[in-house]
């Protein structure tokens, strides 16, 4: 139990971490994009779930085994790569290539 709790306290605060960068940084390109108020509001609306759904988990484990939660930890971010990286950061690639052509040589 040592290991996974260990691991937890490592990992929760490094996904955070990560995702307050990548977001930012994301967030940076999103506001160049010319007449995507909406798509912007609904991704940036996205990106704060992923925040709360990782606070959730820290906050809830207490309650639950390590184990519990690093599975649902893991079922969480398989479905956020499925469900918000490959559909809504793939149309955010899309439309930043569609204003930015030049993007696409880097």
């Amino acid at each position: 139990a040592g290991h996974s709790s260990q691991a937890l306290d490592d990992a929760l605060p490094q996904f955070t971490s990560y995702a307050l960068r990548h977001f930012h940084d994301e967030e940076a390109l999103m506001n160049t994009l010319v007449g995507e108020d909406t798509f912007v509001r609904i991704h940036i609306a996205q990106n704060a779930e992923f925040f709360s759904k990782i606070r959730q988990l820290s906050a809830d484990r207490q309650a639950h085994t390590d184990s519990d939660t690093a599975q649902a930890l893991v079922r969480y971010l398989h479905n956020w790569l499925f469900q918000h990286i490959a559909t809504t950061d793939a149309v955010l690639s899309n439309k930043l290539l569609e204003q930015y052509p030049l993007l696409a040589t880097r």
